[in-house]
């Protein structure tokens, strides 16, 4: 009876072992304001340029290191956190005729579907190419949107750790640019700034997210 539970125990401890193993095992990424993290866009039209940066970025995502087509997650910026580098300009990007910062505080970007190369896992210092598809919500209005990205995970040893950098434990890092037309997400640029605002702009994210 004894040999009979002992098989019994081996055969169930054996069967949740592998039911375990052919789960995605996650592994989620903090990203939190205070520099790691940047968003930055960049407007190009025929008489200026304008490049507007924030560090104001959080978020989190889940991710399975062998599987990252699973990722999930979202990252938020605070719409009021754009610096251009004149205080004016500053001020009035985050007014009701532009960013209207007031009443849509938060530029989010939800994941919704990831693609990488057959194969691709996150490895250590190794770059995977991924397509990255999303709704972006920005000025009250929220479209779909898709970017190439570049995403890197790097083991960190106990001698590169740094808690008071925000460098805890393992990162990633991820690289990607939007593509934004503003008059998709209502805002409209007045005919004498036509020549000095773009109509698309760009949205350049540079995050790098901390192991939880």
């Amino acid at each position: 009876m004894f040999g009979l539970g002992r098989r019994f125990i081996f055969g169930f401890c054996l069967a949740a072992s592998l039911l375990v193993s052919g789960q995605a095992l996650a592994v989620d990424f903090a990203f939190s304001p205070g520099g790691l993290s940047q968003a930055i866009f960049n407007s190009d039209a025929q008489l200026e340029s304008i490049t507007g940066t924030s560090n104001a970025v959080t978020g989190t995502i889940s991710t399975d290191l062998a599987a990252p087509s699973s990722t999930t997650g979202t990252i938020s910026i605070d719409a009021s956190s754009f610096t251009t580098g004149i205080p004016t300009r500053d001020e009035h990007l985050v007014s009701e005729n532009w960013i209207d910062a007031a009443a849509n505080p938060q530029i989010t970007f939800e994941l919704t579907g990831v693609t990488v190369p057959e194969g691709a896992t996150l490895e250590h210092a190794t770059p995977v190419t991924a397509t990255v598809l999303g709704n972006l919500t920005f000025h009250g209005e929220t479209k779909p949107v898709s970017a190439t990205a570049e995403v890197t995970y790097y083991e960190l040893p106990e001698e590169q750790r740094n808690p008071q950098m925000g460098l805890s434990n393992n990162v990633v890092r991820v690289e990607a640019t939007f593509d934004i037309t503003l008059a998709d997400y209502g805002i409209s640029v007045p005919a004498p700034l036509e020549l000095k605002v773009a109509e698309t702009i760009s949205l350049q994210l540079r995050l790098t997210g901390v192991q939880q």
